[in-house]
């Protein structure tokens, strides 16, 4: 069962909320940056509308939880929980939409986690740590699985090359290869 009552030191737990709404404010500035910019600059193509709503939905909310945090009401265990699993939902919703386990920036999941572990009992930590493990998992099988459906299309043409910038076949460089291996084996042998 999670533990809802308030922590003894509340004021850790006010201000580890307080930090985390300004990373959230600083993690969506990024996004909006990346979002916006990296299209145009890398030539990488993002489901923008889908992402902008997790971005409205994620300011939204950490609007709201710095406008509560005005009132000076005491914050729980169990609510600073729950905000770390919305920021992990949020993150592997826009991991998902911008290329799963294969983008870089997946390592981002294990802030909410570093935070619990620095704020929350040992229960509610490790909750948010499965969550982002799952996050993580989820965004592998998607890569997994989209990397599957593209597959026969991309090996019938060539095994290296994009759709936009087609390269030579692999059989193309099958006979230098060769002469290279045939050379490496006879050294190997005589050594």
């Amino acid at each position: 069962m999670v533990d809802a009552t308030p922590s003894e030191n509340d004021s850790n737990l006010r201000l580890n909320q307080r930090r985390a709404v300004i990373l959230r404010w600083w993690l969506l500035t990024a996004v909006t940056l990346a979002v916006s910019s990296v299209p145009t600059l890398l030539d990488v193509a993002l489901p923008r509308v889908p992402m902008f709503v997790v971005f409205a939905l994620m300011t939204a909310f950490n609007g709201y939880v710095q406008w509560r945090m005005l009132n000076d009401e005491q914050v729980s265990a169990s609510e600073l929980f729950s905000q770390l699993c919305v920021d992990l939902v949020a993150l592997a919703i826009l991991l998902y939409l911008s290329g799963g386990a294969a983008n870089p920036l997946i390592s981002f999941l294990f802030v909410p986690v570093a935070v619990a572990a620095l704020s929350l009992p040992g229960t509610l930590t490790a909750a948010v740590a499965l969550l982002a493990i799952a996050s993580s998992a989820g965004s592998a099988a998607s890569v997994s699985i989209q990397r599957a459906m593209i597959a026969p299309a991309r090996f019938t043409n060539d095994s290296m090359a994009s759709d936009r910038r087609p390269t030579e076949p692999v059989s193309f460089h099958a006979t230098p290869l060769s002469k290279i291996v045939a050379m490496a084996a006879a050294m190997d042998s005589q050594a």
